[in-house]
């Protein structure tokens, strides 16, 4: 056959690359003798991002707007070929496109966990053929600025050639790559350091609003000249190694706003007046790098006048990670401002140690219908509170759900279509996997809900007092069926590890599994008032584990951070 491409490099990169696999020579070769394939670029009368498939005896044409549709369209080709094997090819026509614009995915890498730039390629791959197309990867201190090191020291915080190379691999699968770094509040990596104290609303640290414990240092700056002037050094350092036309500035969570510094003015002006001064003062800055500018929209929502101060090109973020997370109601609220905004909802991956699945689809199928209805952009996030302890493969369902939804909002995929999904893009089409990633997911669906974590996760991290808590107001039927559930999930990924493809992941998700039976075990031992003398010695291995599989994926800093949430735990075992 003979192939016609558009003057792309990329693309002529990926067919290059997809030639050379060898179910597709075989597939392509049923075609009859002459056959080609065409892609075109330039047809007005396709979505910018659609594309229109055909596949004749004569050949196969790709016909699309945009290289990207293009790439997309290209993917769907690929599917074809690798459904039909040898086989030859259908006679067809697809036309599709997104429903979406942005259709993005945020991943922490600043609690504790930096990937290898071995599984940032991965995943980049595999957000494309999920036609994902934006990735933030979320920084409070994991970036070497210049003249920060003590913030950053021992964190393996990515250089500058990192972000370049993240760019371009970015960029060759059709992703933006848009900067992310928090600038007022969660600068607690900065401000427990004595040479930024003098930069904390509260440098002699605060009581935390949602757990009651004082933090002995500061999370947010105080929010004038001084702080801008920080804030500002760091973007000169870290914006430039990013072409995309939009940052993520963060502004969330701002706990002690108005409690410290700015006590008085905030008092006088309101505090939120004071934040939307601050959250001007930025955009300034930001404009100075061409950069338009996001923003979590938490604090704007808690005073939605504030919205008529902003500049048109600014845009929130509205977030929320529960099922019954009232998107729509806060939608309304930013539509009628006027401004562009995002929807992120969230894997409900982190503080778990095998995912919230039921949790995770009802907040994205509802974040998904909400942007549909307003035509908002999407963003999903993977967060990764208190150490990133979840293991690595938990996230690839609610991201598989997040990107069909993304795609189109009106079909909504079952759990075998999402299962068949996660083996064929994130196992190379090898089954088994995606069934007990979503059967671990359900393990606590039963469980009483607690708010943004698994029961199960915090009852192996409690210390004695929260552990009898839980121990008496978990029923024991509960935890019963839970165990029961976890051991034959565990012999199913024991037989599934033996598989190179699958290995692996495997072994993250049996580490979970186990985590998940540890906790169990310490709920049975709290509420028979009764010593188990085998969850120490458990508890070490499945430490050593941890560390083991961390480094298969992700660098070193951090680790012996995230290990010690996990370390604390036998003191009281």
């Amino acid at each position: 056959f003979r192939a016609e491409l558009p003057h792309d490099k990329r693309l002529r990169d990926t067919f290059s690359n997809w030639e050379k696999k060898r179910a597709a020579a075989q597939s392509l070769t049923q075609l009859k003798a002459g056959a080609r394939l065409n892609i075109s670029l330039g047809a007005r009368d396709i979505a910018p991002e659609g594309f229109l498939l055909e596949i004749t005896p004569r050949g196969v044409e790709i016909r699309a707007r945009s290289a990207a549709g293009a790439f997309y369209g290209f993917g769907a080709l690929t599917r074809l070929v690798e459904a039909n094997g040898e086989g030859p090819l259908p006679c067809l026509s697809i036309e599709d496109w997104p429903d979406t614009q942005t259709r993005g995915f945020m991943l922490d890498i600043s609690r504790c966990k930096v990937p290898t730039l071995e599984t940032l390629e991965t995943l980049i791959g595999q957000l494309a053929a999920l036609r994902i197309n934006t990735l933030q990867l979320y920084v409070e201190h994991s970036f070497q600025f210049k003249g920060h090191e003590c913030a950053w020291a021992d964190t393996s915080a990515l250089s500058p050639d990192d972000i370049s190379k993240i760019e371009q691999l970015c960029t060759r699968h059709f992703i933006t790559l848009v900067p992310n770094l928090n600038s007022l509040g969660h600068m607690e990596r900065f401000l427990r350091h004595p040479p930024y104290k003098h930069l904390a609303e509260s440098p002699d640290g605060f009581t935390h609003p949602l757990t009651g414990k004082f933090i002995r240092f500061g999370s947010t700056l105080k929010p004038d000249e001084t702080s801008l002037d920080f804030v500002q050094s760091l973007y000169d350092d870290y914006l430039p190694h990013f072409a995309a036309a939009e940052f993520n500035a963060g502004m969330d969570e701002p706990w002690e706003l108005g409690q410290g510094a700015s006590k008085e003015r905030c008092e006088r002006e309101g505090k939120h007046k004071v934040y939307t001064d601050y959250l001007l003062a930025l955009h300034t800055r930001a404009k100075k790098h061409n950069k338009r500018m996001q923003f979590w929209a938490d604090i704007l929502l808690e005073s939605p006048e504030q919205a008529a101060r902003l500049p048109r090109d600014i845009m929130p973020i509205l977030w929320g990670y529960e099922a019954g997370h009232p998107f729509d109601e806060q939608a309304k609220i930013l539509s009628q401002s006027g401004l562009e905004f995002l929807i992120a909802p969230g894997t409900s991956a982190w503080l778990t140690f095998s995912g919230r699945w039921d949790n995770a689809r009802a907040n994205i199928e509802r974040a998904a219908a909400t942007a549909h209805a307003h035509g908002a952009g999407l963003l999903l996030t993977s967060w990764g509170d208190w150490g990133n302890h979840h293991p690595w493969p938990v996230f690839y369902a609610p991201l598989a759900l997040f990107a069909a939804l993304a795609w189109n909002a009106e079909q909504i995929p079952d759990d075998k279509k999402i299962a068949r999904v996660i083996d064929a893009v994130f196992f190379d089409n090898t089954p088994g996997l995606g069934e007990q990633i979503l059967a671990l997911g359900l393990v606590e669906k039963d469980f009483p809900k607690i708010h943004n974590r698994a029961q199960l996760h915090k009852a192996a991290l409690a210390d004695k007092v929260e552990l009898k808590k839980q121990a008496e107001a978990l029923p024991p039927s509960l935890c019963a069926q839970a165990t029961t559930t976890l051991a034959k999930i565990e012999k199913q990924l024991i037989h599934l590890s033996q598989n190179k493809t699958l290995h692996l992941a495997a072994e993250e998700l049996l580490w979970g599994t186990r985590m998940n039976r540890l906790a169990l075990k310490r709920l049975t031992a709290e509420r028979a008032n009764r010593p188990d003398p085998t969850l120490y010695n458990d508890l070490r291995t499945l430490i050593g584990t941890f560390e083991n599989l961390w480094l298969k994926r992700a660098r070193i800093g951090g680790l012996y951070e995230a290990q010690t949430h996990l370390r604390e735990v036998l003191k009281n075992v």
